[in-house]
């Protein structure tokens, strides 16, 4: 769970929350279970608690769990197939892997200022359309990146805390007696970029331009056909009502 914590942020960016990491990092661990910005991160992330209730409705001896290993690039798949029956070599890695790699602090400071600016009376699905699916994936999917920008860093206090509650979610699967595949007693949380990211003013005109080209005709296209999807719908509706006085 801890290498969880900077991209499921990342994540929560996307939607439109406009909270500094710092921030949701708080919000998150002084009040567990209490977060006002993402009262839905312990819901997905207290995984003892996600898989016994999995377990109690399916039987532990019909779930098994697999724990990926990421220097192993092919270890989720060889081991999803072994546990499915399916002929080894079936599923793997696409020859051309689409790019979705994780924002730099600029990136992100950049995404959260336009959080913080964007329109309190703009429609979700403008931001979806020109925010999430136009500057962000604009971003995300680019394989350049400013030598001058760093990694989002996670403060040493959340990731301790992180550890803790991940030792007890261990304890709990455990406890479940279901098939583990691969190591939940991972150690390696020192690789974690870990620290404070100094306050980012200033962001590049290469990163400014990525984000830019996110902008495409087609976004525009979809725009104007929901708009007129949504205008038919709004015509109809009054027919409909006007005619049974609704």
């Amino acid at each position: 769970m801890p290498f969880l914590l900077a991209s499921s942020y990342q994540q929560y960016l996307k939607y439109g929350i406009k909270a500094s990491y710092e921030e949701w990092l708080h919000s998150i661990f002084d009040t567990p279970r209490q977060s006002k910005i993402t009262a839905s991160f312990w819901e997905r992330n207290l995984h003892g608690e996600v898989i016994e209730k999995w377990s109690n409705i399916f039987g532990s001896e019909n779930i098994s769990i697999i724990s990926v290993d990421e220097k192993n690039p092919t270890f989720l798949f060889d081991s999803y197939t072994c546990l499915a029956g399916i002929p080894p070599g079936v599923l793997h890695l696409p020859e051309q892997a689409v790019i979705n790699r994780s924002l730099t602090a600029s990136e992100i400071a950049l995404l959260l200022h336009i959080n913080l600016n964007y329109p309190k009376d703009a429609r979700w699905d403008s931001y979806e359309l020109f925010i999430r699916r136009g500057n962000i994936r604009a971003l995300s999917s680019s394989p350049q990146l400013d030598p001058n920008d760093e990694k989002l860093m996670t403060p040493k206090w959340a990731i301790d805390k992180a550890i803790e509650i991940n030792g007890q979610n261990v304890i709990d699967i455990k406890k479940l007696g279901i098939k583990i595949v691969g190591n939940l007693d991972r150690d390696d949380f020192q690789n974690i970029p870990t620290g404070t990211n100094a306050k980012i003013e200033k962001i590049s005109i290469a990163t400014a331009a990525h984000a830019m080209m996110g902008l495409n005709l087609s976004l525009l296209n979809q725009a104007h056909g929901k708009n007129i999807a949504e205008e038919f719908y709004r015509r109809v509706n009054k027919v409909i009502r006007g005619k049974f006085r609704m």
